[in-house]
């Protein structure tokens, strides 16, 4: 079941700790990154393993087996990931995201009701044949703490995803305006990702 909606493990199990220092190094494939123009893009895939990780930290508890089971499974029908944007300071005045090319307190809240509301259409991912939109994509709110911003991006986890070698992100930027920008990720490194020991 779980190798059919390309996420099969090789059964290797880490602790959170390594867990994370693996799905965080760029030479395993799962995280990408990028510089445009002084914009800052890193694109993570979040496996199904991930949000096991988020429900025990929440609860602060250990998780039954058969319960993790359930989280993994249900993740599996999608596919998510975490785009960051940031600046590079040595290239840029503006540090924080959000205030790249705005002038004026007009611009900047254009600027947040298009971050929040209107960054869907930006986003697309393609497997085998098709390309489909997200089904769903969230500003995190960092209630004014950081100078990043993340975006979570959903993508339902169609046949033609299952299916395909790799996947390919695409971003269109009409926020920045840098251009379209395409990141792929590789069914084999999808499928050899470890899974976390609790």
């Amino acid at each position: 079941m779980t190798c059919l909606l390309f996420s099969c493990s090789n059964q290797q199990e880490l602790a959170p700790n390594d867990w994370f220092v693996y799905i965080n190094d760029p030479e395993n494939g799962l995280i990408k990154e990028r510089e445009v123009n002084g914009i800052q893009y890193q694109l993570k895939y979040l496996p199904p393993d991930y949000w096991i990780y988020r429900e025990h930290k929440r609860r602060s508890q250990l998780i039954p087996k058969v319960e993790q089971d359930s989280i993994r499974n249900l993740y599996t029908k999608s596919a998510h990931f975490l785009l960051t944007l940031s600046t590079n300071p040595e290239k840029l005045s503006d540090v924080d995201i959000t205030k790249v090319g705005v002038s004026n307190y007009q611009m900047y809240t254009q600027r947040m009701l298009k971050m929040n509301f209107h960054m869907k259409e930006q986003f697309s991912l393609k497997g085998k044949k098709y390309e489909q939109e997200p089904t769903f994509v969230n500003l995190e709110n960092v209630h004014g703490l950081s100078t990043k911003r993340n975006f979570n991006i959903v993508f339902e986890r169609t046949n033609d995803l299952k299916d395909a070698p790799k996947w390919d992100l695409r971003i269109e930027d009409d926020t920045f305006y840098t251009g379209i920008h395409h990141f792929s990720f590789r069914k084999k490194d999808i499928q050899s990702i470890p899974t976390i020991k609790l």
